[in-house]
């Protein structure tokens, strides 16, 4: 296990050793930089976050298991981060962890808690055990929760990093890969939009709910996804409608011809308004976000028969105009 590091302040090797000792097999290259990180303000956390488009140009390395990027405490308030001390990020879904770590000269209580002797090596293992954790299912969507967090309150992070074994990752990948395959050796069947894994549909489609005064239901499909993660085309058509409001926030009309019949998807709280035009089957056409009035990050997917009719759209004729995506869709493919 290679790990590339770029930092702004000294490594000292007592730290590096920490990590050695700890997790068998890892590698580090650390190089010096003077470049900060920039930011970015996410309104749907009312945050600053790190820009991890800088993270993966900074440490510059493609043939390593995570690029981290570390700075001092100190840079990390003046880029007005103050919600969290590190963070990760696996958007760009290329297997590499990227995460970027600030370090304070006293050593964090939560550390000292989980047996290390210094938050470098602390942090490290917590963002690779995050890491670890997603690729294994467990991480954001998985029926346990966040165990991260979870085993680190308890002080046993270290127990937690040994637990999940490389068997566990090694399945995880295999059974991705040949998810991946299946799905583009299947060409004269529809492109899932969601290829993140594993699925998880958070509300279902036709649930009764009081939110939606129109249908007293649920008429799409919301898929718990993270934020940034890519959306494809389910077969070739074209963006016919996008833009934004306050309660679907960035949203666009997907329309297609499968089988003789016209579809038309809406998708909602995405990260950035589409581009209009026309996209080829699997051609990534937006990304996830969570905006509007949004529960949280995920993707809200509405399939029509033929036209998005909201306006004439009611209780009793719901059924008729929409269908649930998955039973169209997806049956020979999951």
């Amino acid at each position: 296990m290679k790990i590339k590091i770029a930092s702004t302040i000294r490594i000292r090797q007592s730290w590096l050793d920490e990590v050695i000792a700890f997790v068998p097999g890892v590698v580090f290259e650390v190089v010096r930089t003077k470049e900060l990180i920039t930011t970015h303000y996410r309104p749907e956390w009312s945050s600053q976050y790190g820009n991890f488009a800088d993270v993966r140009r900074i440490v510059n390395a493609t043939d390593v298991y995570a690029r981290v990027y570390i700075m001092s405490h100190g840079q990390l308030r003046r880029l007005g981060i103050t919600n969290h001390l590190a963070l990760y990020d696996n958007a760009d879904r290329d297997g590499i962890l990227d995460t970027y770590i600030s370090l304070d000269t006293k050593l964090d209580a939560r550390a000292k808690a989980n047996g290390f002797n210094s938050n470098f090596a602390w942090l490290i293992v917590h963002e690779l055990t995050h890491g670890r954790e997603q690729n294994i299912g467990r991480e954001y969507l998985a029926v346990d929760g966040d165990r991260t967090h979870e085993w680190e309150a308890q002080g046993r992070l270290k127990e937690l990093w040994a637990t999940t074994s490389l068997i566990e990752v090694l399945k995880a990948k295999v059974a991705y890969l040949i998810a991946m395959l299946k799905s583009i050796s299947m060409p004269d069947t529809l492109f899932h939009p969601v290829q993140f894994k594993p699925l998880m549909i958070s509300q279902v489609y036709g649930i009764a709910s009081s939110r939606y005064p129109r249908t007293g239901r649920h008429i799409g499909t919301d898929y718990a996804i993270p934020i940034g993660t890519p959306l494809y085309a389910p077969w070739a058509g074209k963006v016919t409608t996008s833009g934004t409001t306050a309660t679907l926030g960035n949203f666009c009309h997907y329309e297609y011809t499968f089988n003789g019949q016209k579809w038309e998807e809406r998708w909602c709280h995405l990260n950035a308004v589409p581009k209009l035009g026309a996209y080829k089957r699997g051609d990534r056409v937006a990304i996830s976000g969570n905006t509007g009035q949004s529960t949280g990050p995920h993707l809200h997917r509405e399939k029509w028969i033929d036209d998005v009719r909201i306006d004439l759209i009611t209780k009793l004729n719901w059924a008729n105009l929409t269908v649930d995506p998955e039973n169209i869709i997806w049956n020979s493919q999951l």
